[in-house]
């Protein structure tokens, strides 16, 4: 499956527009929170604000579909208004795996009828996703070698670098942040080109933000991958 921004939202809003499935500019993240102890992908879902829309202080949100895969409780979804472009944060406060009902921390402001959000969610305002790959060898010299060294693989690690700018919404670094400091797991898709290049269960090894007098206050993630992948390439 390939994970997807909410019908009607454009990438392009935030980033270039890029086409050639080998430049960086066509790269997507998406991130979702992970119950405890599944590392499966999770099933994604698009979410829209039923009618009336809620109230400022609300702590329950009705939407038009049925759930129909788990959604954890502690997630972060981010709502689109997608006729002004406004966007709308919120935070589970209850697993949620069948109805039409979220429940939620109380609302820091009122989402309109229509709104639109989508769990796993986008990892918006990134600047990078590069991966970063070792591999660990165990060494013998013998004398069929002629006392040259010799090896093998014996394990591999892979992690993914995602600095950028900071938003007060993004929901898909607020969930990481939030798995990090609650030793909880993310699920992670990096997408380049509309195909699936890396994906699977990760940690947060690494959350430093940044506020210079001088400069955007960015927020950057290091995730380590929870054994192999799934790679579009390698599959």
């Amino acid at each position: 499956m390939v994970y997807t921004l909410p019908t009607g939202k454009n990438r392009v809003l935030v980033g270039a527009a890029g086409h050639a499935p080998t430049r960086g500019n066509t790269t997507d993240i998406f991130l979702g929170l992970l119950p405890l102890g599944v590392r499966t992908a999770p099933t994604q879902q698009q979410l829209t604000v039923g009618t009336g829309g809620t109230a400022l202080d609300a702590t329950s949100i009705n939407v038009t579909e049925t759930i129909s895969a788990l959604i954890p409780a502690n997630s972060f979804l981010q709502f689109y208004n997608l006729t002004t472009g406004e966007e709308y944060l919120a935070q589970l406060t209850a697993d949620v795996s069948s109805g039409s009902v979220l429940a939620v921390k109380a609302l820091g402001e009122a989402i309109p009828e229509g709104a639109v959000a989508s769990n796993p969610g986008y990892l918006w305002d990134r600047s990078d996703a590069s991966v970063d790959r070792s591999y660990n060898r165990a060494t013998t010299q013998t004398f069929n070698t002629g006392g040259d060294e010799d090896g093998v693989i014996t394990g591999a690690s892979r992690t993914m670098t995602l600095p950028g700018i900071f938003y007060a919404k993004n929901a898909g670094y607020l969930n990481a942040l939030w798995a990090a400091e609650n030793g909880r797991e993310v699920y992670v898709q990096r997408v380049i080109g509309g195909r699936v290049d890396m994906e699977g269960p990760c940690v947060v090894t690494a959350a430093p933000s940044a506020a210079p007098v001088d400069g955007n206050v960015s927020a950057d993630l290091t995730l380590a991958f929870q054994g192999k992948p799934v790679e579009g390439l390698l599959a």
